[in-house]
């Protein structure tokens, strides 16, 4: 599990400095459980009472990928999303409201990770990677329709 402790320390080690926006970022990261687009970001951060351009976001999360303490996670949406570099897992995304949702199921990784193995193997191929997405309307939303 990833503390702020152990994120300013990969900060360090890359001589990238800690800016209030940037341990705002960590902060908002190690507390949500989804994937979060920029203006979500944004609007936490407004909602904090600190005051960030987009251009200066899309700066530090684009430096927080190239470190490896984010990563990128794009969906079918057209929305592009950011979340801690973590173990590998899934989502499910709400077509109606566009909420993410995280996967972690051991069944599923041994399965997936299974077809992959298959499937390298019997196509050749080398560096096979796969992008899972469950689409379907959250309980919320089900609920109002």
């Amino acid at each position: 599990m990833q503390t702020l402790v152990l994120l300013t320390q990969v900060l360090k080690q890359n001589k990238v400095r800690l800016t209030t926006i940037r341990k705002a970022l960590l902060i908002i990261l190690l507390l949500r459980a989804q994937p979060m687009s920029v203006y979500d970001f944004q609007n936490h951060l407004k909602k904090q009472g600190v005051d960030a351009h987009k251009v200066t976001l899309y700066r530090d999360i684009e430096l927080l990928c190239k470190v490896g303490i984010m990563r990128e996670v794009s969906f079918t949406d057209g929305f592009r999303r950011y979340e801690l570099e973590e173990d590998h897992h899934h989502h499910a995304v709400c077509t109606a409201c566009k909420q993410v949702f995280e996967i972690n199921d051991p069944t599923l990784e041994k399965a997936v990770f299974s077809l992959e193995k298959r499937t390298k193997k019997l196509h050749h191929f080398a560096n096979l990677s796969h992008h899972l997405e469950f689409l379907g309307v959250c309980t919320h939303c089900f609920g109002n329709l």
